[in-house]
């Protein structure tokens, strides 16, 4: 099963009643994996009405990814940028995997937003790609390994469980 991925534009306004349904629902069952505040913060940015503003604005904070079989939505990516500033200068250090959800596990579709949110990173001359994993979601952690992932020096977060995960492009 081949599927595709692509970042989110106005022309998709029709999907994300769907997509964004997927990722609360997703979100809401995680949550004992997670700290409260960290769901609690994502339910409360990652609504209909803020992700239809972020994929209308042409420089959003977060990127929405949908992964598309024929032309049905099945998954999506969340990402962001962390720019550092150098010598004046500011470089894309980091693109941030921030949340992944597909309707259905083990069908290939984190895999295809995975190996997505990569190669993007790579054209956008980025140095890594970080990600924050619950440490039991055992799932999830093996994907990411699977795809070039290692695990981070300081591997937990002040919220317990959670560890970050990092990818270096170049």
């Amino acid at each position: 099963m081949k599927h595709q991925a692509k970042i989110l534009t106005p022309r998709d306004k029709k999907y994300l009643p769907e997509l964004v349904g997927t990722l609360r629902k997703r979100l809401e069952e995680i949550a004992p994996l997670y700290s409260g505040r960290d769901i609690e913060r994502a339910l409360k940015l990652h609504t209909l009405r803020n992700v239809s503003k972020q994929v209308e604005d042409r420089n959003p904070i977060y990127r929405y990814v949908g992964c598309f079989d024929n032309e049905n939505p099945i998954g999506m990516l969340v990402e962001t940028d962390l720019v550092e500033e150098k010598k004046g200068e500011y470089h894309l250090d980091f693109n941030h995997l921030c949340w992944m959800v597909s309707k259905e596990s083990g069908k290939g579709v984190g895999s295809c937003l995975v190996d997505d949110c990569l190669e993007r990173s790579r054209k956008m001359d980025t140095d890594y790609v970080t990600l924050n994993v619950a440490e039991k979601n055992l799932g999830a952690r093996r994907l990411y390994e699977k795809k070039g992932f290692v695990y981070a020096p300081v591997q937990r977060l002040k919220d317990e469980g959670v560890l970050v995960m990092g990818c270096k492009i170049r």
